[in-house]
Order: C-alpha cells, then structure tokens, then sequence
C-alpha cells in the first residue's frame, strides 16, 4: 500500500488588484471509501485526514478513540464514557506492533493519519477466536471497530482535532 504525502502547494494568482494564495492537497491513496482486505482485517477509511509525514508506523504510541461493536451491532467495549462523551473520548494508547492488541485491531491501523477514521471489520481467527471474552464477546464473533487516530506518540493533542 503506497501512501502519498501531503501535498501543499500555494499558486500564486496574480492580478491586478489581487494576490490570491491556493492551496491544493493530495491525500493519502488509502484515503477513499472502498474497503481494503487483508487476511486480518478488512478496512474502509470513513474520515479522510490530510497526511503529514507522521503515518502511523510499528513500535509507535497510537492514540485513538474507538467503538467496538458485534455484527448484530451490540456495543462491547468503546473509549467514550458518560465522563468523556463523543467527541472527546478518552483515548486508548498502545504501541503498534507490539502485541497489545488482537491481531486484527493492529493490522488495520497502519499507515494512518492523525484525525483519519476507520472502520475496521476483523474475523473471529485474528479477534478473540474460539474462546471469545466470556460476559462481552462470544465464541467465533466478527467484530467491527470504529477508530479514530488522535494521536502519534508519546504525547497526545486530542484538542488539535476537535
């Protein structure tokens, strides 16, 4: 998966009167609404962010907020609380790559922009598997996750993006 840079590039419009600034930007190539298949997870990017040269990348501190969800669309686990409600959240961090997470969970947050979202569906084999998390996920469930990047590393600015 090849990711573009961002891109800013300021036009100068002259005319007589005017000196008007442009700025055009290109985005990532993952940045669109088609689903991407891997074997641990499925991704379609449902937020767009303009990229930066900080994409997410292993051994990184990803800051995110995020709800999980079964396929029957039953909330099981979420960063936002009745204390820190959509849109602020209160974001869950954790070094990619490193095996925190399920399987699935980290493969689908590479390359991503602070500010992109996501929408990540992952199969029971790269989730929580045959054994599923007793009281909250059963047994072979998908799960879908809705994450969105508020940060890349140690430090995290969550109100830059909100």
């Amino acid at each position: 998966m090849d990711r573009t840079l961002l891109s800013i590039t300021f036009l100068l419009l002259v005319t007589p009167t005017t000196l008007t600034p442009v700025i055009s930007a290109r985005s990532s190539s993952s940045c669109n609404n088609y689903p991407h298949f891997t074997e641990k997870v499925t991704w379609t990017t449902t937020q767009c962010a303009f990229c930066s040269p900080l994409e997410s990348k292993a051994n990184q501190t990803l800051w995110l907020n995020y709800n999980g969800t079964l396929t029957n669309g039953t909330l099981f686990d979420s960063s936002y609380t009745a204390e820190k409600p959509w849109p602020l959240g209160d974001p869950f961090n954790f070094t990619l790559g490193s095996g925190q997470v399920i399987q699935g969970f980290d493969a689908g947050l590479y390359d991503m922009c602070p500010g992109e979202k996501r929408k990540l569906v992952i199969p029971p084999k790269y989730g929580y598997g045959e054994k599923g998390v007793p009281g909250a996920i059963p047994p072979n469930a998908t799960l879908t996750f809705n994450v969105e990047l508020t940060g890349i590393g140690a430090i995290q600015n969550r109100t830059f993006f909100h």
